[in-house]
């Protein structure tokens, strides 16, 4: 194998890392902010206390 062509397959890996990278952290601040709705839905939808 070319020295070219372990330069492009290095390229395509370290590419790849960092799409996934930036996928894994956009899902995750998806998901904070879905918790985040979530939590303040059911803020607003508590009920008091029943004694």
């Amino acid at each position: 194998m070319s020295e070219q062509e372990k330069a492009n397959i290095h390229s395509a890996y370290q590419m790849a890392a960092e799409m996934t990278y930036l996928v894994a952290v956009g899902l995750s601040k998806a998901k904070e902010k879905s918790e985040a709705r979530k939590m303040h839905r059911d803020r607003k939808n508590r009920k008091p206390f029943s004694n």
